[in-house]
């Protein structure tokens, strides 16, 4: 079985030399970070579960360090977030500094008309200029609420949500 990628050196500079044979470039301009290695609530999850944290979550400084070092043999420009909560965005922000690596520049959560916990929730000000030099622009997943906001599940004929998200999956996504 394959194992799931981490943010540890290793997979992260094979994910990038892997992107980078496949896009047939020498750089990328943005490498997102999809997912936190460490538990963090997802998905609609609002509590933290402390009974979810485990042993082995790669280093804050082993995952910055190698996007340093990504960035220094030009294979990256910049880089950002994904799926991150303020007291990861801070972690990496701190983490980047005290390493003298560029923070990240983007951060892409979810954020709708359904779903403004970006504000409410202490991303945001995690992200803010008055944080972070130059700040962190959200990149919104979800911008239409998977969907919801586009009409498609209001229709009379809905074959063609049968296998959507917010089908399939009850908790997916506020609505």
């Amino acid at each position: 079985a394959e194992a799931t990628p981490r943010l540890s050196r290793e997979h992260i500079f094979e994910a990038v030399d892997a992107s980078l044979r496949r896009l047939q470039t020498d750089y990328l301009d943005l490498y997102q970070l999809h997912w936190p290695d460490r538990y963090t609530p997802n998905f609609g999850e609002l509590g933290y579960d402390r009974s979810k944290e485990r042993d082995g979550d790669i280093p804050f400084e082993e995952t910055v360090q190698a996007v340093g070092d990504l960035i220094k043999a030009g294979k990256i420009r910049h880089w950002g977030l994904s799926n991150e909560n303020a007291y990861g965005v801070t972690m990496m922000v701190q983490t980047a500094l005290r390493l003298g690596v560029p923070p990240p520049v983007s951060i892409q959560n979810d954020f709708s008309l359904a779903d403004r916990r970006f504000w409410t929730d202490g991303v945001a000000e995690a992200c803010s200029p008055h944080a972070v030099p130059g700040g962190i622009s959200l990149l919104a997943y979800g911008a239409l609420c998977g969907g919801t906001l586009s009409g498609k599940y209001h229709k009379d004929d809905k074959s063609d949500v049968e296998q959507a998200r917010h089908v399939l999956y009850d908790d997916f996504q506020p609505r």
